[in-house]
């Protein structure tokens, strides 16, 4: 079982990955973390990761250790009491694009993918997967309360948020729409 990481200004190093000399040495940390949502899209989705490929380098052992880590770190989410309670068995979204007004900018959209949105009878709850080598909920909160909020607007239904942590199979404090910590709604 995971522990929840409190929302004080907690920063860790997550240790390492077997494949952080691939990730280091070419710089792929973004295409890294994009084949573990796509293992993760097709998870949820489909109950398997078969179907996804690799093609971040030109060698093919290069890629094949990539997935095979990639799939490691979907496990644990797979694992996690966080899927088990609140992602199994529940209807979810994978991958949901939105376009938002800027609150910092007038006339200026932004963009944004929320990664898992489930579906509770009594409110939704964002996930956000992570693959970042240190964990740092702080960093993440803003991007997180505007999936909540957008979330919030779009299904007129409370929300909350979480960040999971795949390097260590560890969710962040849940949040609500105010920034709120609300642990009690996952226990």
């Amino acid at each position: 079982e995971e522990d929840a990481i409190d929302n004080e200004r907690t920063v860790k190093w997550l240790g390492p990955i077997d494949v952080d000399d691939l990730l280091d040495t070419y710089k792929i940390y973004d295409a890294f973390g994009t084949l573990c949502h796509a293992l993760l899209e097709n998870l949820v989705k489909t109950g398997s990761y078969d179907d996804v490929p690799c093609q971040i380098l030109e060698s093919e052992k290069d890629n094949k250790r990539l997935l095979g880590c990639a799939k490691t770190l979907a496990d644990k989410f797979i694992n996690s009491s966080l899927y088990k309670n609140h992602v199994l068995n529940h209807k979810s979204e994978q991958e949901l694009r939105f376009y938002s007004p800027s609150d910092k900018q007038e006339d200026v959209v932004v963009e944004g993918v929320i990664d898992n949105i489930v579906f509770e009878d009594e409110y939704n709850l964002v996930i956000d997967y992570k693959t970042d080598k240190v964990l740092d909920p702080q960093k993440h909160k803003e991007q997180i309360l505007s999936y909540i909020n957008v979330a919030k607007s779009i299904y007129n239904k409370e929300c909350y948020g979480v960040l999971f942590y795949l390097r260590s199979g560890q969710a962040s404090s849940v949040w609500n729409s105010s920034g709120e910590v609300v642990e009690t709604v996952i226990c």
